[in-house]
């Protein structure tokens, strides 16, 4: 503090002062201004405070004042430094760099990573102990019960909405000063690290996907075209898909009340949201009769207008069926074919595991001639691959399996275990097949022709976060959900599978919360992407509440979600 001794620098002390255990956590950048006011950054508390070393020359012991906080923009200030303007005001600049997640390896190029931030140190200090000038030294209040002295025009230009963060700084203090007030202080000029194209950080991703359909709870029409009264907390939809007027959702029986596994939304609606009818009708919705449908998870639509139904035979955690894949001509909705699949195909050998949950059909030939149809299972970590004549192979690779590292999920606050392999799966039309399982940060594809000899394209650890459903365009942009992020990112499959081109095209807190669905569908305007998400958080902790909604179907057009990124290739 060269303010105590510019006059007389053989005042000065000839050795530290220790001041040990006095901050609230660890600092890296310090400055200080020339009326000897140190600040510093605080790392665990995401915060930047300050000491008035001048007036108060004890550190610590109460003289420490926070004076900005917020989560998401002071993650480590790394560089901090205090500039003279050229009108001779004093200006705090720092530079903060998200540096835990460069250690833990999770820099992601789609957020905004990196930035630098500057304040009027009078502005930052204002009504603290940090701030000694004439007018606080007589009239110094522990807070501010009035309004706060006007702003230059200079000042307030500055700060003007346009140049706000998204999410504008917070307060935090023990003190009830005017947090309005303080939050303006502190004004952004930020850098943000990017992909390819548009900057995350400068889009709203929050209303990119359009809820169309949403529940508080699921429920059907009964036989006889009433509403029925049911137990709602165990029905849980899963997956979406659409042909022509026909929404299809799919329910799991967790247990044996569950009417319908295979439905359609109806135009009536209850108390929950749209009612439910099984498809074909109520014949195929007995969880008494092998030959029905029992549990789906996920069904395929192919370019001949056949419904793919991948039956797990599964209620609640009984096989009380063998699995199966029924198919349907949506057209006149008559069963084509009805395929058991092998008990030694669908369950693992060793662990006597299986669970299998989505199926995607690849077809041949103008008519669709020939057929192959990719199975994951979830359970028992294993990809099968019907090729349409009642064969069926099963294989086995470590690029199926869960990663106990990432068993762990979180979705808003909520947190749950889970040790998936395959869930979800997307074809593209260069025939790329692409999958991961969802316990791990991994992506893959493999080209259909050289499946069966393993030489899957691996992105290892390229997610910050497990990876839910996928679809793919026809362009090659292949769609996902990211769990932990509540949000759908895509990346092309014409670019390298690495971390830098994968794009965030939706985000929301509330309406993408665990995407478990996920289909691209041609409409009017070009492709359309269609999402169900389920909340799953609260199905595996027992937390649903039927007031609130709980369910939707959204959907977003293809062309305006990838418009400016990396999973638009030209």
């Amino acid at each position: 503090n060269y303010t105590l001794f510019d006059e007389n620098s053989e005042a000065a002390a000839r050795s530290f002062v220790a001041f040990e255990d006095q901050r609230s956590s660890q600092s890296a950048a310090e400055a200080m201004d020339r009326d000897g006011v140190l600040f510093f950054g605080l790392m665990s508390d995401l915060a930047i405070a300050c000491w008035n070393s001048k007036h108060y020359p004890r550190y610590g012991n109460g003289n420490i004042e926070i004076i900005v906080r917020n989560s998401e923009t002071l993650q480590f200030p790394s560089g901090m430094k205090i500039i003279t303007s050229k009108r001779g005001r004093q200006e705090l600049w720092i530079l903060t760099a998200s540096f835990q997640k460069y250690m833990a390896g999770t820099l992601h190029s789609n957020e905004t990573n990196f930035r630098i931030q500057a304040g009027f140190v009078d502005e930052l200090i204002r009504g603290t102990k940090c701030d000694f000038s004439d007018y606080y030294r007589r009239n110094f209040r522990p807070f501010f019960t009035n309004d706060p002295p006007s702003e230059s025009r200079y000042f307030r230009r500055l700060l003007s909405p346009d140049h706000y963060l998204s999410h504008p700084l917070g307060i935090s203090s023990t003190k009830h000063v005017d947090q309005t007030y303080l939050i303006r202080r502190f004004l952004p000029v930020f850098l943000g690290v990017i992909s390819h194209g548009t900057n995350s950080a400068a889009r709203d991703f929050s209303n990119t996907m359009e809820v169309i359909h949403e529940w508080k709870y699921i429920d059907f029409v009964s036989n006889d075209g009433e509403e029925a009264s049911r137990d709602y907390t165990k029905f849980v939809p899963i997956d979406v898909d659409r042909w022509r007027n026909y929404t299809f959702v799919t329910v799991i029986r967790q247990e044996e009340d569950i009417p319908s596994s295979l439905n359609t939304i109806t135009d009536r609606n209850g108390p929950g949201g749209p009612l439910l009818a099984p498809y074909p009708d109520w014949s195929w919705a007995n969880v008494k009769n092998c030959s029905a449908i029992i549990s789906v998870y996920r069904v395929a639509i192919d370019r001949c207008d056949r419904l793919w139904v991948l039956d797990t035979g599964v209620v609640g955690t009984d096989q009380t069926c063998p699995a199966k894949l029924v198919v349907f001509d949506l057209h006149t909705s008559r069963l084509l074919r009805r395929i058991e699949i092998p008990k030694d195909v669908a369950t693992n050998s060793t662990t006597g595991s299986g669970l299998l949950v989505t199926p995607v059909v690849q077809t041949f030939g103008h008519n669709c001639k020939r057929t192959n149809v990719y199975i994951s299972d979830v359970e028992g970590y294993g990809l099968i691959v019907y090729d349409g004549d009642d064969s069926f192979q099963r294989l086995t690779s470590s690029a199926f399996d869960a990663d106990l590292r990432y068993q762990n999920y979180t979705i808003e606050g909520q947190t749950f275990q889970l040790n998936d392999g395959i869930i979800g799966m997307a074809l593209s039309p260069r025939n790329l097949l692409h999958f991961n399982p969802m316990s791990s940060h991994n992506l893959n594809a493999v080209n259909t022709r050289e499946l069966l000899r393993g030489n899957e394209i691996k992105g290892e650890d390229i997610l910050w976060t497990q990876a839910s459903a996928k679809a793919a365009s026809r362009t090659g942009a292949i769609f996902f959900g990211l769990v932990g992020d509540t949000s759908i990112a895509c990346i092309n499959e014409h670019r390298p599978l690495k971390r830098h081109n994968i794009v965030e095209v939706a985000r929301n807190r509330e309406t993408l919360q665990f995407t478990s669905g996920l289909k691209v569908k041609n409409a009017r305007r070009g492709e359309e992407l269609l999402a169900l998400t389920n909340r799953y958080q609260k199905a595996a902790t027992d937390t649903y509440n039927l007031s609130e909604v709980n369910f939707r179907i959204l959907r977003g057009n293809v062309n305006r979600l990838i418009a400016g990124t990396a999973c638009r290739v030209k």
